[in-house]
């Protein structure tokens, strides 16, 4: 009865993680993606904070994060609360969702 349980648990752990990983990438987030030249391997992040007195908005963001002159794996930048919606802010976000946020716009 434990082993089925353990086993019970685990597929739907497994279930879950699958199912919160796949992401729909449609042929406009494509399209971006490889108008700046990156593709859906991409690692890299980023993390927005709020910051009302920043000077930076998303556009400045865009062009640092993909053609900016040195390639990092993670970014962090601040912006003022009104540039991208509350869910992309205080966390990172994957090439999708850095993708989807340009596509939103």
């Amino acid at each position: 009865m434990k082993l089925l349980t353990l086993a019970l648990f685990c597929f739907v752990i497994a279930a879950t993680t699958f199912c919160q990983s796949r992401r729909t990438w449609t042929p406009k987030h494509i399209e971006v993606l490889h108008s700046f030249g990156s593709d859906t391997l991409d690692i890299r992040g980023i993390q927005f904070s709020i910051n009302e007195t920043s000077t930076i908005n998303i556009e400045d963001v865009y062009k640092e994060f993909f053609n900016g002159h040195y390639k990092r794996d993670f970014y962090h930048f601040e912006l003022k609360s009104s540039e991208i919606p509350p869910a992309f802010f205080q966390r990172p976000l994957d090439i999708y969702e850095i993708i989807d946020l340009y596509v939103k716009q």
